[in-house]
């Protein structure tokens, strides 16, 4: 749904906190018909600014939407 979740890997990240990317410009790299819930869940979170993405998982992504989300998408 978007929300922070912890994991097993969370001291062995290095990044930003979550909350000190907001305001700023964040680019996300994804692709793939696997990874189209964990590309889902980073849209619904609203961090984003942009997204790199290859056509076919994009496709999936906005046939998956409904009503507001999917006009919002076109």
């Amino acid at each position: 749904d978007g929300s922070l979740m912890s994991t097993p890997f969370d001291a062995r990240a290095m990044a930003l906190p979550l909350a000190e990317l907001n305001g700023r410009e964040v680019v996300a790299v994804a692709g793939g018909r696997d990874k189209r819930e964990a590309i889902r869940a980073v849209l619904r979170s609203g961090l984003l600014t942009g997204l790199i993405i290859d056509e076919e998982t994009a496709r999936d992504l906005v046939e998956g939407l409904d009503g507001e989300e999917a006009v919002a998408a076109e």
